[in-house]
């Protein structure tokens, strides 16, 4: 075997070329150097987010996934490095909570804090309103965003438990089951009300079908960034019926 590798050099065959393609530039070594203590940072964030149900090693394995692509598309000068890489590691870790077996109430707890996020990037998006004089607007402009992020985790908590309180459970209290069940119904009647069909598509296919948000966007070919929009407007819309003033 050795005889015949020495041959190949002699007769001057070119050793295999190496695709640089999956060669990491210098760049990209030193934005990974800077990009695992926020990796750490991120998942830390993530785990109690998520009440601890889910372990910091778990979360950084998902975000080691995601990391080398995130590098290799950033695009510098846009957005300092840090703050692209946090939303998108937080994203990502979001999204393999969902797509992993990790029981039903963490999956909808993610989807729940992702729609949160989303809720926020829009709001940032579309906020063109000149800055409020007084405290009373102030305050008030928190309120309504409090509000929609409580209507956000709720609904994804209450699609999620749909199945459960559906059935009777010896060890539940009567009460609350009666009250889970009165506000799935309610979350239910809500969204089938919205006047926007691609609203309710995107409401009932991601909250209560686990469909991926960027997928019903394709199949209702509309941008992700109009999507977000739309979803935005239809937890807006549910907030003010289902969340107390």
């Amino acid at each position: 075997m050795g005889g015949g590798d020495r041959s190949d050099v002699e007769s001057g065959a070119s050793p295999p070329e190496v695709d640089r393609t999956l060669v990491p530039s210098l760049g990209e070594r030193r934005l990974m150097g800077e990009a695992l203590p926020i990796l750490r940072e991120v998942a830390g964030k993530v785990h109690r987010q998520l009440g601890a149900l889910i372990a910091v090693d778990d979360l950084q394995s998902i975000g080691h996934v995601a990391l080398v692509g995130l590098v290799r598309r950033y695009q510098s000068g846009l957005v300092p490095f840090g703050a692209y890489l946090r939303a998108r590691l937080r994203w990502a870790m979001l999204d393999g909570i969902r797509r992993e077996s990790h029981g039903r109430s963490v999956a909808a707890r993610a989807r729940g804090l992702a729609g949160a996020a989303r809720l926020a990037q829009q709001s940032d998006l579309e906020d063109s309103r000149p800055p409020l004089a007084t405290e009373q607007g102030y305050r008030q402009q928190l309120s309504v965003l409090l509000r929609d992020h409580a209507a956000v985790m709720g609904i994804a908590l209450m699609a999620s438990a749909k199945g459960v309180t559906a059935r009777a459970d010896s060890s539940a209290n009567p009460e609350k089951m009666t009250l889970a069940r009165a506000a799935a119904r309610e979350l239910r009647e809500a969204v089938a009300e919205l006047a926007d069909q691609r609203q309710r598509a995107l409401i009932e296919r991601h909250y209560f079908g686990d469909e991926p948000f960027d997928a019903i966007a394709d199949s209702l070919g509309i941008s992700k960034s109009w999507a977000s929009r739309l979803h935005a407007q239809a937890i807006q819309t549910l907030a003010r019926r289902l969340v107390p003033a």
